[in-house]
This record gives C-alpha cells, sequence and structure tokens, in this order.
C-alpha cells in the first residue's frame, strides 16, 4: 500500500524463530513460518532497524543475553552457575523491558497507520498497551471463531468507531476440534451470527458482492448460475472481465499430488499447463 505505513505484527513463537533471543519455546520451526517477504514491516524485525532509537539498546543486550546463556552452559562450580542463572534472567528482563519501549515506538511513535496481525495477536498485552486503534478489519471473518473476533474488537476498546467483516459463510467455517462446545454452537462465527440475525433495528449493514471474479474460468454460466441459486440465493450476478485460461477436459485422472480438482458434472479439470492426458475443449 503505497503512502501507508504498515507494521505486521507476529506471534512471540514466530519471531523467535529469527531472533533467539527474544523467548524460549519448543515449537520447531517448521510449525511457525515467517513470509519472508514481510520483513521489511515486520515488527521484529522494524525494533532492531536504525530507525527505531532503541535498536542499538536492543542489539547490545541481545548479545549480552547470548553471552550468559553460553556461560551458563558451560563446566563451573555450583555457585558460579547460580550466579550466572541469576545475573541471566536480570539481563532478560532488561531486554524485554528494552524491546518493550522498541516495540511502543513502532506501534504508536513512528506514524503506524495500519497494523497487520492474527485476531489473537491483536489481543496480546504488546498491541494492547501500545495500539490506539478505532477500525478494525477482519478479513476471512468466517473461519473465525465468535471469541477470536471478539478479542480484535476488545482491543480497540472503546475507541472503536468502524468494524468491517469480510468473508463467506457458505465456504469453510470456523474449525473447533471439541465436540461439546460445537454442540452449543460456539463454532458459529461472529460473521455468520450477525448475517443472519432476523433484528428489525440492527444497527450494521451487510451485503452480498454482486461481482464474481473466481469462477468465471472454471464453470459455464448455467452451471455458476445453479451454484448461486442454491448456496447464494441470487438469480443474477456480473462477472469480472477476466482472461479465463483453456479448461483441459481429462480422460485419465491426474497423478496423486498433482493439483486437481472436478468440476459440477464429476469430471476432472485442469488450466493449461496442468498434467494428465487429455483433450482441450
Amino acid at each position: 500500500m503505497p503512502g501507508v505505513k504498515v507494521v505486521r505484527v507476529y506471534g512471540r513463537t514466530i519471531e523467535d524463530q529469527t531472533f533467539k533471543q527474544s523467548l524460549r519455546t519448543n515449537l520447531s520451526s517448521a510449525q511457525s513460518v515467517m513470509d519472508k517477504t514481510c520483513e521489511e514491516i515486520a515488527l521484529h524485525f522494524r525494533i532492531r532497524n536504525r530507525s527505531n532509537p532503541h535498536s542499538s539498546r536492543v542489539k547490545l543486550i541481545e548479545d549480552e543475553v547470548m553471552q550468559l546463556r553460553k556461560r551458563t552452559v558451560t563446566n563451573g562450580s555450583v555457585k558460579d552457575h547460580e550466579r550466572n542463572r541469576k545475573e541471566l534472567c536480570l539481563k532478560v528482563q532488561e531486554f524485554h523491558r528494552a524491546l518493550d519501549e522498541a516495540e511502543g515506538y513502532e506501534i504508536t511513535e513512528s506514524g503506524t497507520e495500519v497494523i497487520l496481525c492474527t485476531c489473537i495477536e491483536a489481543g496480546s498485552s504488546r498491541v494492547k498497551r501500545h495500539a490506539r486503534v478505532s477500525h478494525v478489519i477482519i478479513d476471512e471473518a468466517s473461519m473465525c471463531l465468535e471469541a477470536e473476533s471478539l478479542v480484535a474488537l476488545s482491543t480497540a476498546g472503546q475507541r472503536l468507531q468502524q468494524v468491517v467483516l469480510l468473508g463467506d459463510h457458505k465456504q469453510l467455517g470456523a474449525v473447533i476440534m471439541s465436540s461439546a462446545p460445537r454442540k452449543l454452537g460456539l463454532s458459529k462465527s461472529l460473521f455468520e451470527e450477525l448475517f443472519h440475525d432476523p433484528s428489525v433495528d440492527k444497527t450494521y449493514t451487510s451485503c452480498m458482492l454482486q461481482t464474481q471474479y473466481r469462477m468465471v474460468s472454471v464453470f459455464h454460466h448455467q452451471e455458476s448460475l445453479i451454484m448461486l441459486r442454491f448456496f447464494y440465493c441470487l438469480e443474477s450476478i456480473l462477472y469480472a472481465n477476466l482472461k479465463a485460461p483453456r479448461l483441459c477436459v481429462l480422460e485419465q485422472p491426474i497423478p496423486r499430488g498433482k493439483r486437481e480438482k472436478r468440476d459440477v458434472t464429476g469430471r476432472y479439470f485442469a488450466t493449461a499447463g496442468g498434467s494428465g492426458v487429455g483433450k482441450w475443449r
């Protein structure tokens, strides 16, 4: 977004994969992956950038923490080991104070206009402490548990002026593993709850988008209308002016592990360049 200052706040577990001094975790890096293209706007990289006035102090204490950790694992007397552990605990506390000051500067004082994060991270102590949120936009809101959406809204508190929930309640919904809360209706998202609210005195508006961008290259016009009427109760829809790729009707299934889908007639299809034996329409 040119001209807009954005900060991407990752969870502490992901941050620790890059900067091991931040905190200790037993989770492997395979479970937490950061998008490398977001390094420029990622909070844990920004606080170590020279533009942050606290960056030098953060880096200095990080190095000291690493040195103390090495000393605690080396052989020595019990007394020396205990002294090193106490010194390390104090230094880690100092590091987190410096970290908090650096994060506070990036979120509050550096001119940040947009904070990107998950609903759960929106409820973290650092975001709650430093962020001054007036507008909340939750993408794929139909996949969030109601409680998760409320976490983000509670962070804004009384400063909240507007909430926008984006999603599709006819697609994959919120995931809840336990059957007991699912039976109590806790698996329903806030998005779906509000979308189907029958109240006549609602203080919010809801709308269904009328332009189709995704199914243009996949389904015929009549087939897509059947789906729209069945799932969304729509009689007509505008199609985006996109160049549709050619479709290949395959006479044999695509090899296992390849990208494959079925159309409404049960046949496999793939865009040009897909693997398999077939003939072009």
